[in-house]
């Protein structure tokens, strides 16, 4: 049960911002691709068969011990085939969920993939977090250069328009002279 509610509050998590939160939000990470990945890859974990354990246990991936996820992805299990599982071939399911004899399991298996989302200075969320900041950066510089220039442009035309004025101002005391 523990291992559903970790999981499903990640994927939660991870529905909870891809949903569209309204046109224009930019709080909004609806379609990041990143997130959609991590999302189906812990996905894969679930689903996908551990190829070791073929032949090994008739318990080779978390469906076949009573695992299953719905349409958003969320995990349940099936008490009555785990149940089962458990008692025909318990070390099959051990096998199923915990490394041994260079197999890796699927609770290694989701700490690798959370591993390579979250990894400080590495992890492709920080990774993303930190391309996402280095942008805003570059926007910011951009907005300063550009308001110095549109302050220059100000200036420049203040002075213009001075100049049309005192010529404008010579013009008519030469047209009244």
């Amino acid at each position: 049960q523990k291992v559903c509610y970790l999981y499903n509050a990640a994927i939660n998590r991870i529905n909870s911002e891809l949903a569209f939160k309204g046109k224009g939000n930019k709080d909004s990470l609806q379609g990041d691709s990143t997130l959609r990945g991590l999302k189906a890859k812990l996905a894969a974990v679930v689903g996908e068969p551990i190829a070791a354990l073929d032949g090994v246990t008739d318990y080779d991936s978390m469906p076949t011990a009573g695992f299953k996820s719905d349409k958003q992805g969320l995990l349940s299990i099936d008490s009555t085939v785990f149940d089962k599982a458990i008692k025909s071939d318990l070390s099959g399911v051990a096998k199923l969920f915990v490394s041994d004899n260079g197999v890796t399991g699927k609770f290694d298996e989701f700490e690798n993939v959370v591993t390579n989302y979250t990894l400080l200075g590495e992890g492709s969320l920080w990774v993303k977090q930190n391309s996402i900041d280095t942008m805003n950066r570059s926007i910011d510089d951009q907005i300063v250069r550009l308001e110095s220039r549109v302050k220059e442009y100000e200036a420049r035309l203040n002075r213009q328009f001075l100049r049309m004025e005192e010529t404008m101002v010579k013009l008519k005391s030469q047209s009244s002279y």
